[in-house]
């Protein structure tokens, strides 16, 4: 479900589960991306409404959290594996 007052805010329901998430196309190579906000019903509307704008300022301002969440991710297994060998 999409809400046309807030682009990019959507509600995905499974059988059991429903979540909030925020899609957006990546300024760095266009590319869609999808960040999950919190599930529904802990996560009011309004509540995801504020993650939402906060989520949508950062990517306005050039900022790309999902790629910097895989950075963190690719640094963290690089130093994992450095300790092994």
């Amino acid at each position: 479900m999409a809400f046309d007052d807030y682009p990019g805010l959507h509600l995905s329901a499974m059988a059991k589960v429903r979540t909030w998430f925020y899609r957006y196309r990546s300024s760095f190579d266009g590319r869609l991306r999808q960040v999950s906000i919190g599930h529904w019903p802990p996560m009011s509307f309004s509540a995801a409404i504020v993650a939402w704008e906060a989520l949508k300022n950062q990517r306005d301002s050039g900022n790309d959290s999902v790629l910097e969440v895989k950075q963190v991710k690719l640094e963290t297994k690089a130093f994992l594996i450095s300790k092994l060998l």
